[in-house]
C-alpha cells in the first residue's frame, strides 16, 4: 500500500486540481493541529491568530493525508475483502454442514421405516404361528380326551 500512497501522493503534488485541494485539506489540517495543541497546553483558542500555511507546505500536508488516506482505504479494503470471503466461507461450511445433517436425518428415517417394516413382519410371524401353537394345543387335548386316562386303563374304568 505504501508505493500505491507515494504515488498518489506525488500524482496529488503535481495536478493542478489534486494540488488546490491538498492546499485546502494541508491548511485545514494545520489549522487542526495547532487547536489540538493549543487546547492540550491550556491555551485559548482564537481561530483568527493561526498563521495561514504556505501553499507548498499545504501541499506537502494535503498530499502526505492523500497518501495516509490511500494506504488506509487499501488496508480496510484488504480487511474488508478478508472478512467478505470468511463469511462466504463460514456460510459455504453451514450449508454443508446442513446439507449433511439433513442427509443423516433422512438415512436415518428410511433405517427407522425398514425397521418398522421388519418389525410388522414379525409380529405377523409370532401371530400365525401362536395361531398354529394354538391349533396344535387343541388338536392334542382332543386327541387326550378321546383317549382313556391311564387311571382308568390300569383299573380297568
Amino acid at each position: 500500500a505504501r508505493p500505491i500512497a507515494r504515488q498518489v501522493q506525488l500524482y496529488s503534488e503535481n495536478h493542478p486540481q489534486f494540488r488546490s485541494w491538498c492546499v485546502t485539506a494541508g491548511r485545514t489540517l494545520h489549522a487542526t493541529q495547532l487547536q489540538v495543541v493549543r487546547v492540550s497546553r491550556g491555551v485559548e483558542i482564537d481561530s483568527s491568530s493561526f498563521a495561514v500555511l504556505d501553499a507548498d507546505k499545504a501541499v506537502a500536508k494535503g498530499s502526505m493525508l492523500v497518501g495516509e488516506l490511500t494506504v488506509f482505504a487499501v488496508t480496510g479494503g484488504a480487511v474488508l475483502y478478508e472478512f467478505v470471503v470468511t463469511k462466504r466461507n463460514q456460510e459455504a461450511a453451514a450449508a454443508a454442514q446442513r446439507e449433511k445433517d439433513l442427509a443423516e436425518k433422512l438415512a436415518l428415517a428410511a433405517t427407522v421405516h425398514g425397521l418398522e417394516a421388519t418389525l410388522g413382519l414379525l409380529k405377523q410371524q409370532q401371530e400365525e404361528q401362536q395361531e398354529a401353537l394354538l391349533g396344535r394345543i387343541a388338536s392334542l387335548e382332543a386327541h387326550l380326551v378321546q383317549q382313556p386316562s391311564l387311571w382308568g386303563r390300569l383299573w380297568g374304568s
